[in-house]
């Protein structure tokens, strides 16, 4: 039997954030094995909690470069599994996320976290590592870096970032950290070339 997801949905959420606890109804009518956490819920959930924990879900790579994190941002299509792939190859490096990485504060500092939600290069790690460097990607014929302003990088992270806009202060707490890394954090946005010769171009920057 099909289910209409909109005129009848198969699974209904009812969460209390006070108390920290709800309750999943999911249809017995579903013609499907049903994960009770798949998209969007999972989504929801987290963005509000870790947003509530001074922290951000950015639509990015998160890479470990030697034990410097670096944070790869962009939209589908701009590179971050591409880049991902070629850094996985590398010694003294580990991709945390080739597509949602987590960034907190921890201890008066910024800290990186993979996550389990991977991108198309299926790669992410339960590690974290200080958010040293961010780069806003872009597709170029030779590696290069460009300066970005503080009022534009804070635009293109939140643009990429999975905010709880349903929630106003969790939101302000989310952008709250979002103005910590640009104001903290290095950025730059960077054109690369999809091969080996983008890693050597990175380490020179760091």
């Amino acid at each position: 039997m099909q289910v209409n997801a909109f005129s009848n949905p198969y699974a209904v959420a009812r969460i209390d954030f006070d108390s920290m606890q709800g309750e999943i109804v999911i249809s017995t009518v579903v013609d499907k094995r049903v994960d009770p956490f798949e998209h969007p819920l999972c989504g929801i959930l987290f963005s509000k909690l870790i947003a509530d924990s001074q922290g951000i879900i950015v639509h990015a790579c998160g890479l470990d470069l030697d034990g410097r994190g670096i944070l790869f941002v962009g939209t589908s299509g701009s590179g971050k599994s591409t880049l991902a792939g070629i850094f996985s190859q590398i010694p003294g490096a580990r991709i945390l996320s080739d597509e949602r990485t987590v960034v907190c504060m921890e201890h008066d500092r910024l800290v990186m976290y993979g996550t389990p939600w991977p991108g198309t290069a299926g790669l992410a790690l339960p590690i974290s590592v200080p958010l040293e460097r961010v780069f806003f990607l872009g597709h170029a014929g030779h590696n290069k870096i460009e300066p970005i302003t503080e009022l534009h990088a804070a635009l293109e992270m939140t643009a990429s970032s999975f905010l709880p806009y349903w929630n106003q202060d969790s939101s302000e707490r989310a952008l709250a950290c979002i103005e910590r890394i640009v104001h903290h954090v290095p950025m730059s946005v960077f054109g690369f070339v999809p091969n080996v010769s983008a890693v050597d171009f990175v380490r020179s920057l760091l």
